[in-house]
C-alpha cells in the first residue's frame, strides 16, 4: 500500500511538473502571439488617454468665427511642440517613418487605416510615444491649453502654412476592439482660405519647422 502511495505521489509530482511547464509554454506563446504584438501597443494608447486626464484646463473652447489665430496662441503652440520634439530626439525618425507608412495606406474617403497597421506602428513607437505624451501634457499645462483649443490651433497652424494635416483618431483606436471595428479614422484638414490672410503671416518662414512636426500632429502629440 505504501508502495502504491509512493507511486501516486510520484505521478502527481510529475503531472504537476508537466502542468507547470505546459502553463509556462502557453503563457509564453500568449505573450508573443497576443500580448506583445497586439495588447501591449493598445496599452500605450490607453495609457496616453489617462495621461491626458491630468490636463488642468478642461473648459470648452469656442473657435473665433474669423478663424484667426492670435500671436499668443501661436507662441504657446510652439512652446508645446518644441518640448515634445526635444523629448522625441532621434526617435523622431521612427515616428516619421510610421506616420508616412500609415498616411500612404489611408487612401479611402473618408480616410482610415487598418487597426492592425496602427497597432504595428505603436508596437514600434510605444515607449517613446508615452514619454512624448507626458511631456506634451506637462507643456500644455504650462501653456494653459485645453485639448480642444490645442487641436484647433494645431489644425489652423498647419492649414495656414499650406499643409494638408492628417491626424490619427486615437479615441476610436481605444474603442476599436470593443466596437468590433477593424479600421481607425484619419482626420484630414485642408488648406483654408484664411491661410492666405492673417494666420499665414504668423507662420511665415516656419514651414520647414512645421514639416518636422507633421508626425507629432499625426499621433496627437
Amino acid at each position: 500500500m505504501s508502495s502504491m502511495k509512493k507511486q501516486l505521489a510520484v505521478a502527481a509530482f510529475v503531472f504537476a511538473g508537466v502542468l507547470i511547464v505546459a502553463l509556462v509554454v502557453v503563457g509564453t506563446i500568449g505573450y508573443y502571439r497576443l500580448y506583445y504584438p497586439f495588447l501591449r501597443p493598445l496599452g500605450f494608447v490607453t495609457t496616453a488617454g489617462r495621461l491626458e486626464e491630468s490636463l488642468r484646463n478642461t473648459a470648452p473652447f469656442r473657435p473665433p468665427t474669423s478663424g484667426a489665430l492670435t500671436a499668443q496662441q501661436w507662441s504657446r503652440y510652439c512652446e508645446v511642440e518644441s518640448a515634445v520634439h526635444k523629448v522625441m530626439g532621434p526617435a523622431m525618425a521612427v515616428l516619421t517613418k510610421q506616420r508616412d507608412t500609415l498616411v500612404a495606406s489611408a487612401n479611402q474617403k473618408p480616410a482610415s487605416v487598418r487597426l492592425s497597421a496602427a497597432v504595428r506602428a505603436f508596437g514600434e513607437i510605444g515607449p517613446v510615444f508615452l514619454r512624448a505624451k507626458l511631456a506634451q501634457v506637462e507643456a500644455m499645462n504650462r501653456a494653459s491649453f485645453s485639448t480642444e483649443e490645442y487641436r484647433w490651433v494645431r489644425r489652423e497652424v498647419f492649414a495656414s502654412a499650406g499643409f494638408v494635416l492628417a491626424e490619427l483618431d486615437l479615441d476610436s483606436m481605444r474603442t476599436a476592439v470593443q466596437d468590433r471595428r477593424d479600421s481607425i479614422d484619419v482626420q484630414t484638414t485642408s488648406v483654408e482660405p484664411n491661410s492666405q490672410g492673417a494666420n499665414s503671416s504668423l507662420v511665415s518662414g516656419r514651414r520647414p519647422q512645421l514639416e518636422s512636426w507633421l508626425a507629432l500632429a499625426f499621433f496627437d502629440l
